[in-house]
């Protein structure tokens, strides 16, 4: 019997001993499981979650096409997310201020798997997504970001191509002397061993010694 694919099964059961034999049954229903789109969320920020092409007119839902519907989360590990309903609509929310009960915190930090169910009276359907919680996020804008990250790497390579690896593979990251130079100007004010120790520093954070275009 393959359980791996939809359709109703029935399971038996049969216990033998010195008396005798029994036997019992047992019908189940494997039912087909909706994917969605995976989510991602970071700690202490609330869950913007997005289902392209599966999303309803609220905010943070998926359409079930279930008037009607009443959903509940099926996943053992809940973490804290929440569900509810708006019309034939499922929406996602995890939102507690920050770093609340309900909120999304450091022990939360990984890959889990979100499973719904929406049901009425009639019918149900079943949906599952991957929620990844990071330990911090960094939102972009179109153009040039000044950034900074709210960690000390691991490893000792610190340059710009070990920090910024997992971006490197499908955006560019550019390295411009003139605005070290403005930076530069800009802590002429400062105590000149201050300075000069502080640009230092970042250099050898950044593993910025000459100009770097990738």
């Amino acid at each position: 019997m393959n359980m791996m694919k939809q359709g109703s099964y029935e399971v038996v059961l049969t216990v033998e001993d010195d008396i005798g034999t029994n036997t019992c049954s047992l019908p189940i229903e494997v039912a087909e499981v909706n994917e969605l789109d995976n989510q991602e969320v970071a700690v202490c920020e609330c869950l913007d979650a997005d289902f392209g092409e599966d999303a309803g007119s609220a905010s943070h839902s998926f359409e079930t096409g279930i008037s009607g519907v009443s959903c509940s989360l099926l996943t053992e590990e809940t973490l804290g997310v929440d569900v509810s309903e708006s019309d034939d609509e499922c929406v996602v929310t995890w939102c507690d201020g920050c770093c609340g009960p309900s909120g999304p915190d450091k022990e939360d930090v990984g890959t889990h798997l979100i499973m719904i169910k929406a049901t009425d009276t009639t019918e149900s359907k079943y949906y599952s997504f991957l929620l990844t919680v990071y330990d911090y996020g960094i939102y972009l804008e179109e153009g040039w970001n000044l950034i900074s990250i709210p960690l000390v790497p691991e490893d000792d390579d610190t340059s710009i191509d070990s920090v910024f690896a997992q971006l490197l593979e499908s955006e560019s990251i550019a390295y411009i002397d003139g605005i070290l130079l403005l930076f530069c100007s800009m802590m002429q004010q400062m105590t000149s061993g201050i300075r000069h120790d502080l640009i230092q520093t970042i250099m050898d954070l950044l593993g910025v010694h000459k100009n770097l275009q990738i």
